[in-house]
């Protein structure tokens, strides 16, 4: 036990335990601090409490070497619980003991993008296949577009089986974005999402 000089809350004794705690607010843990007991009372730095956002209490703080200390008994609607073996004070704190956060917002004036350039671009894929005297083949086609009215899509199937050829869309779309309004619009065809007990499927817009 330390008996320093100090200026005590009132109905204080002067027998003033230094201990070090880990402290978990709201089971959070914020640091080891320097708190004080007294006969099972638990008084924190000032410092401590507002760096934590905590309000603090309208009562006398104790005075120990300069520094403000008060009771977290004073605090109301807080609880602790001390464990001896690890060294650490658990704190539930109600949400309007915590200082309020104040958030200036800015109005951000965001200006409309450019229009894009005309331009498109086309991909293909092609496999053959040669056994007992057939050759099979198939291949694929993208043909793509784009400008400031949307971007468009189209999928082609080409299939040469048993000297059969044949082709096959698979799907057209038009897209066009506005992002001033935050809506894009999607018209045509489209693939529904796969899951574990059923594959994707094509469907027409």
């Amino acid at each position: 036990m330390l008996n320093p000089s100090t200026s005590l809350a009132e109905g204080t004794s002067l027998e003033i335990e230094e201990v070090f705690l880990d402290v978990f607010i709201n089971d959070q843990r914020k640091d080891t601090v320097l708190l004080l007991r007294n006969e099972g009372r638990f008084f924190a730095g000032a410092k401590d409490l507002q760096l934590w956002r905590l309000r603090l209490p309208d009562i006398n703080p104790l005075t120990f070497y300069g520094d403000d200390f008060y009771a977290l008994d004073a605090l109301r609607g807080l609880t602790f619980k001390l464990d001896e073996s690890t060294q650490s004070l658990a704190m539930q704190v109600p949400p309007r003991l915590f200082e309020a956060t104040l958030l200036n917002g800015q109005e951000i004036d965001f200006s409309a993008p450019s229009a894009a350039s005309p331009g498109g671009f086309i991909n293909y894929s092609l496999s053959a296949n040669h056994a007992e005297g057939l050759t099979n083949s198939t291949g694929s086609l993208d043909l793509s577009g784009f400008g400031s009215w949307g971007s468009a899509q189209t999928r082609i199937l080409g299939l040469d089986l048993n000297n059969q050829a044949r082709a096959i869309r698979l799907e057209s779309t038009w897209t066009r974005d506005k992002p001033m309004e935050l809506t894009r619009l999607r018209f045509g065809d489209a693939i529904s999402g796969a899951s574990s007990w059923g594959g994707m499927v094509r469907f027409g817009g």
